[in-house]
């Protein structure tokens, strides 16, 4: 979130009725990430407004509509750079959204995670007022590791982490004014917090006594720190470079291969999910600090360059949008 630049507003109370719904369309893809919407009802008949704040790594964003239908597919999330996490606060009303297998029925009070590099589709069928909450993937994924098992599985915000969650939502949805430079960093960290709290323990509670799964989190947190080696996870975990390794004698891999691998899977899904972002940019992104060597360690493991491995992933992508009229 940027709190130094300015709230949007929008509604379709200023707009020609011919063009209300199109501009809803257009004003939810300018700032929910792109969505396909397409025309449900009469366009004249529609009433929507919203409320944004938009830029930086946190962004809040408040809506009240009629109903509708819309998803992301191939087409959509291919114009998205960066790897987002949703997590939508139903205030009043009821949405279903579906994705990876799995439907959700949110209402009102309720919370759920949706993730941006995988379709999803969501029907509205009544008015409903949402507060949406955007934030990228790899800080999320820093304080929940395994954040992804927790997508499109509601989650109550009337009591418990549920409500503190809900409450800090609508707080930071209704607030006006801005953060000073130094009350930025403390926000997001405390949305953070407050967002692990919700969709799990913190993993270095639901890893304590078991030390090899310790040093994973550690390092799964800080993948994309280059200065992230071997030797620095031993010393952080505080054993030797010997200890280190028993602890993975019976994963049948050592702790560099190990950590070699998580780097290039994360670059592997990448490199499909961000079309528009270099290769180079996001090997970096992952710890590499070489784009020669990333490649090279890429086709050992995948079989194939970084290149080819976006064309193949690709060509399905547009394939299905040719066929979805995208």
């Amino acid at each position: 979130m940027n709190p130094c630049s300015p709230v949007l507003t929008w509604s379709t109370a200023r707009i020609a009725p011919a063009r209300r719904f199109d501009g809803f369309r257009d004003v939810v893809s300018a700032t929910h990430l792109p969505w396909d919407i397409p025309v449900r009802r009469a366009r004249a008949d529609y009433r929507a407004r919203l409320r944004a704040r938009t830029g930086g790594d946190m962004q809040v964003i408040e809506c009240e509509c009629e109903p509708c239908a819309g998803r992301r597919g191939a087409h959509e999330i291919a114009g998205s750079d960066e790897a987002w996490f949703g997590v939508l606060h139903v205030v009043a009303g009821r949405e279903r959204l579906r994705q990876d297998g799995s439907e959700a029925y949110v209402g009102a009070g309720d919370l759920v995670l949706w993730d941006s590099t995988r379709p999803i589709d969501f029907v509205i069928g009544r008015p409903l007022h949402k507060i949406t909450l955007l934030m990228p993937q790899r800080l999320v994924e820093s304080v929940v590791p395994d954040i992804h098992d927790r997508v499109c599985r509601p989650v109550s915000g009337a009591t418990g982490a549920g409500a503190v969650f809900a409450g800090h939502l609508r707080s930071l949805a209704a607030m006006s004014g801005t953060f000073t430079p130094a009350q930025r960093p403390r926000v997001l960290s405390a949305t953070l917090d407050l967002l692990a709290l919700l969709w799990g323990e913190p993993r270095e509670r639901r890893d304590a006594g078991d030390p090899l799964a310790q040093v994973r989190s550690r390092a799964l947190a800080r993948l994309g720190d280059p200065s992230l080696t071997i030797a620095a996870l031993a010393r952080e975990a505080g054993m030797s470079l010997r200890q280190l390794h028993r602890l993975f004698e019976d994963t049948g891999t050592t702790p560099a291969r190990w950590l070699w691998a998580q780097r290039l899977e994360r670059c592997r899904a990448d490199i499909a999910a961000r079309p528009g972002t270099g290769v180079s940019e996001i090997a970096f992104r992952w710890g590499f600090s070489d784009a020669a060597h990333f490649s090279r360690a890429f086709r050992l493991r995948f079989g194939c360059s970084p290149r080819e491995w976006r064309q193949r992933s690709c060509a399905p992508m547009r394939d299905s949008g040719e066929r979805s009229g995208n």
